[in-house]
């Protein structure tokens, strides 16, 4: 935190002369299951000084989205080391009372802590800002942590609530927050009914006969057929295509497979259709799969195309015609 706060401050200190006048800002921030965080933003301007508008994120976020009064807005998001910045181009020409609403998902806001969930959000206040207010949304099914030494959320004061009545939320309401500042909001949340760990089940205890000579040659057996498949195997590859596709997981297999059926006209969206995976889902196995070098997209209108790489491509058709 105190090398975003120190990144923050060498950004303000060249942009403070530029600043605009920010009269209300509104996040709402919605946590998964899964620990994927989709946020709801609107900032409205007293004054907007600027040609572009921008949002500063301490995250990785994808499905970046934003939109004026005259609907979508042309933006890009450049990833940096402290996290992400969304860019766009405002519609409308107006400077005053101006209102720009912002969507994404964040990841990495999630994680163990003392054996329990911790959501962690800071942001840094760029502007002028009369009134910023963060309201929280945790996971259906959970409920903050009850502890006596200390408080399951900070800053102290949230307002606590439901959803719906299914969604425990937080909310607070920052009035003046000072500028240049970083705001950290935290909650300590578990699951409610969570079913216990499985235990491995006991194994019986061995006869006390010597089994040493037969374990010695069972070993030596395993080990000739890893070095024939081994051989083989890098025969089939020619010795340098990375077989890929049997190591993936159930769900990237089946988002790899939906691709590879599809072809060169696979978008984003076709794979949340087709699998009955969520947006968030969808989106993080694409995160993890294009920084594997597994596939790669491409930008087209509001979703991506979707292109794998040529290694796994080849690798499935050789595990089909094995």
């Amino acid at each position: 935190m105190f090398v975003f706060s120190c990144i923050f401050a060498f950004l303000l200190f060249f942009s403070v002369g530029f600043a605009s006048q920010v009269s209300e800002h509104h996040v709402s921030a919605d946590i998964d299951d899964e620990g994927v965080v989709h946020f709801e933003v609107e900032v409205t301007f007293l004054e907007l000084n600027t040609e572009r508008v921008n949002y500063l994120v301490f995250a990785r976020i994808d499905n970046a989205e934003a939109s004026d009064v005259l609907g979508e807005l042309e933006c890009i998001v450049e990833k940096e080391t402290y996290g992400s910045q969304i860019s766009c181009v405002p519609n409308s020409k107006m400077r005053e009372n101006y209102t720009v609403g912002f969507s994404f998902d964040a990841y990495d806001l999630v994680r163990m802590s003392g054996g329990t969930d911790l959501f962690s959000y800071s942001y840094s206040i760029k502007d002028p800002t009369m009134s910023y207010d963060l309201k929280v949304l945790l996971p259906e099914g959970a409920a903050l942590l009850s502890a006596d030494n200390f408080d399951p959320y900070f800053p102290p004061g949230a307002q606590i609530g439901t959803e719906m009545g299914r969604k425990v939320s937080l909310e607070w309401n920052v009035l003046g927050p000072e500028l240049g500042k970083t705001y950290t909001f935290e909650s300590h949340f578990e699951f409610v009914g969570k079913p216990p760990e499985p235990v491995d089940p006991v194994e019986p205890a061995p006869d006390e006969r010597d089994y040493g000579f037969l374990a010695v040659v069972g070993l030596l057996i395993a080990a000739l057929f890893a070095v024939l498949y081994y051989l083989r195997v890098r025969k089939k590859d020619g010795g340098g295509v990375k077989r890929v596709f049997s190591v993936l997981k159930d769900d990237e297999r089946k988002v790899v497979d939906f691709v590879l059926e599809k072809g060169e006209k696979c978008k984003q969206r076709d794979i949340v259709r087709a699998t009955d995976f969520s947006k968030a889902k969808v989106s993080r196995i694409m995160l993890e799969l294009e920084e594997r070098g597994i596939l790669s997209r491409v930008r087209v209108g509001r979703t991506n195309r979707v292109i794998l790489n040529a290694d796994v491509k080849r690798d499935r058709k050789q595990d089909d015609s094995g």
